[in-house]
C-alpha cells in the first residue's frame, strides 16, 4: 500500500500502519520545493541519510526515479546550511549497476539556488551532476555550488585512488552548474584522475587551479577527457591544468579562461590534447602554454587578449589564433600578406610562408632567419609559377619555370613547356666547368678556369660564344649562313 504526505518532514510525525510499504511526498520542507520523492519501507537503517523514520519507528528509504535523484530530496534551500552530507548521500543512493570496475551512471539533479558545502566532495563512481541552467557568460547561474571554506571542490577518482576500492568514477559529467570556491588558499575546483566531461559550467574563485586533470598509469587514467563551453574565472592557479602521462587525446572546445593568476590553459601532458576556439583574457602569467617536449598539442583558432604571453613549445602547434607565440612550437598566422608556419627547425630559425598573388613572397617560401635571402621560393605571377633556389649568400642559382612563363609576367624567356633555368650559369661534368651567358665578351678571367664557356646572347654574333683558353677568351662555334 502507498500513502501520500505533504513533505519529507511529515514522515517523522506519521504513525505508519503495518500495511503501508511506500510513502510519496510532494516536497522536503514545503510542498513544491523540489524535494518530493518516493520512499520504500526497509527492514534496517540505510547506510546513508537518504531515509526517514516514521512515528512508529519504520525506516523508509528514498528511491530513485530511473537512476535520477534530486538533491532537494535531502534538504531544503534556505534551511540546510551544509549540503556535503546530502550530496554524498544522494550519490550513495543511486543504484549500484556494477559492471566490472564500473558503476553505471546515475544522475543527481540540482535545483535553482545556492548550495553551500563545507568540505570537498569525493566521487568514487560514475555520476552525472546536472544543474538548472547554462552559466556561461553570466555572473551567476540557476545552480551554484558554493564551497564556503578555502578547500578543494570535487575529487573525481579512478582505480587505485585513495579510498576508492575497486570502483571508478570514469565517465563522470558536470553540466549546467556554477562551482564557486573561496580564496585565499590552494583549493582546486575540480580535480580529476578519471575520464571526465565538463559542459556548460562556470568555475570561479578557487585558490588553486580551476580544473586540474592529472593521471598516470598504473594508478590512474584520464585519457579522452572532454571540456565544452566552460569558463574558469579568478582562480589563483591556472584555469585548466593538464598533467601526467595518461591525460592525452582530450578535447577542449570553447573554453574561456579569464583573470586567473596562472595560465588560462597549461598543458603538461605526455602525448598531447586538442584545443578549439578557446579564449584567454587578462590571465596574470599568460594565455596558453605547453611544457612537455614530447607532447603534440594543437591549439586551433584560440584567442588571446590582455595576457602576458603564449608559450606553445615544439612539437605543439598554434594555428590561426589571435596572439603571438613566444614558444618554440609551430605557428600558423595570417598577418595580412603572408601566412607563416614558423619554428619548424629545432633552433626555431627556419620558417615557411604561404603568400598571396603578387606578394614579394607569394606562393610558398622557406627561409632561415640567419640569412637575408629566401633559399627556396615557389613564386606566383599573373598566369605562371616559378620555383627559385638561392644560395645562402643571396645568389640565385636555379629557377624552374612553368609553361606559362613570359617576358610580360616577369620571366626572361617564353617557353612552350616546363623548363629549368640557371640565371647565373651552371656547372657541368665532374670537373665542374661553368657554362653561363652574356651579350658581350667577358671582361675578366677572375673566378673562371680553363674551358669555362660563356654563351653569347647577342643575335648579331655569328658564333656560339667564348671559351677560356690559355687565359684568354676565344670565340668558338662559328655560325654559317
Amino acid at each position: 500500500m502507498i500513502t501520500e504526505l505533504k513533505t519529507f518532514l511529515d514522515i517523522a510525525q506519521y504513525p505508519t500502519p503495518s500495511d503501508v510499504e511506500f510513502i510519496k511526498t510532494n516536497g522536503y520542507a514545503v510542498v513544491g520545493d523540489g524535494g518530493g520523492a518516493l520512499y520504500k519501507k526497509v527492514a534496517t537503517q540505510p547506510p546513508h541519510i537518504g531515509y526517514g523514520v516514521s512515528a512508529t519507528g519504520h525506516f523508509f528509504e528514498l528511491l530513485t526515479d530511473s537512476g535520477v535523484i534530486h538533491l532537494n530530496s535531502f534538504g531544503s534551500l534556505g534551511i540546510t546550511t551544509d549540503w556535503a552530507d546530502a550530496l554524498e548521500a544522494a550519490i550513495a543512493t543511486l543504484p549500484n549497476n556494477i559492471s566490472g570496475n564500473f558503476n553505471a551512471a546515475g544522475t543527481v539533479v540540482f535545483g535553482t539556488g545556492t548550495y553551500n558545502f563545507s568540505r570537498p566532495i569525493n566521487v568514487n563512481r560514475q555520476v552525472v551532476f546536472k544543474g538548472a541552467g547554462n552559466p556561461m557568460g553570466s555572473a551567476t547561474s540557476a545552480t551554484i555550488l558554493k564551497f564556503v571554506n578555502p578547500t578543494d571542490g570535487f575529487h573525481i577518482n579512478t582505480f587505485n585512488s585513495p579510498n576508492v576500492g575497486d570502483k571508478v568514477a570514469d565517465g563522470t559529467k558536470f553540466e549546467g552548474i556554477s562551482i564557486f570556491g573561496t580564496r585565499p588558499g590552494t583549493g582546486v575546483g575540480i580535480t580529476a584522475n578519471a575520464r571526465i566531461a565538463i559542459k556548460h559550467c562556470s568555475i570561479r574563485n578557487f585558490g588553486g587551479h580551476g580544473i586540474f586533470i592529472t593521471a598516470s598509469v598504473p594508478t590512474a587514467n584520464a585519457n579522452n577527457w572532454l571540456i565544452e563551453s566552460v569558463e574558469v574565472i579568478a582562480c589563483g592557479g591556472d584555469g585548466l591544468h593538464v598533467l601526467g602521462t595518461d591525460v592525452n587525446a582530450g578535447v577542449c572546445i570553447g573554453f574561456s579562461g579569464r583573470n586567473n593568476d596562472g595560465w588560462a590553459i597549461h598543458d603538461a601532458s605526455f602525448l598531447g590534447n586538442y584545443y578549439f576556439g578557446c579564449l584567454a583574457d587578462s590571465n596574470l602569467t599568460g594565455s596558453y602554454r605547453t611544457s612537455d617536449l614530447n607532447s603534440l598539442c594543437i591549439f586551433l583558432c584560440c584567442y588571446s587578449e590582455g595576457s602576458a604571453q603564449i608559450q606553445i613549445n615544439y612539437p605543439s602547434v598554434h594555428m590561426f589564433g589571435i596572439g603571438g607565440n613566444s614558444g618554440t612550437g609551430t605557428s600558423f598566422k595570417n598577418d595580412g600578406s603572408i601566412t607563416k608556419l614558423k619554428g619548424t627547425s629545432s633552433n626555431g630559425k627556419c620558417s615557411v610562408a604561404i603568400g598571396k598573388d603578387n606578394d614579394v613572397a607569394a606562393g610558398l617560401t622557406l627561409w632561415n632567419n640567419d640569412y637575408p635571402s629566401f633559399p627556396f621560393r615557389l613564386k606566383q605571377f599573373a598566369g605562371g609559377l616559378r620555383f627559385d633556389w638561392a644560395a645562402l649568400d643571396t645568389m640565385q642559382l636555379l629557377h624552374l619555370y612553368d609553361r606559362s612563363a613570359t617576358v610580360a609576367n616577369g620571366f626572361s624567356r617564353d617557353v612552350a613547356d616546363a623548363a629549368i633555368g640557371f640565371p647565373n650559369g651552371q656547372f657541368v661534368g665532374r670537373g665542374m666547368c661553368l657554362v653561363s651567358e652574356s651579350n658581350t665578351i667577358p671582361t675578366t678571367t677572375a673566378g673562371y678556369k680553363a674551358k669555362d664557356i660563356v654563351l653569347s646572347s647577342n643575335p648579331a654574333h655569328a658564333f656560339v660564344g667564348w671559351m677560356l683558353h690559355n687565359g684568354v677568351w676565344k670565340e668558338f662555334g662559328a655560325v654559317t649562313p
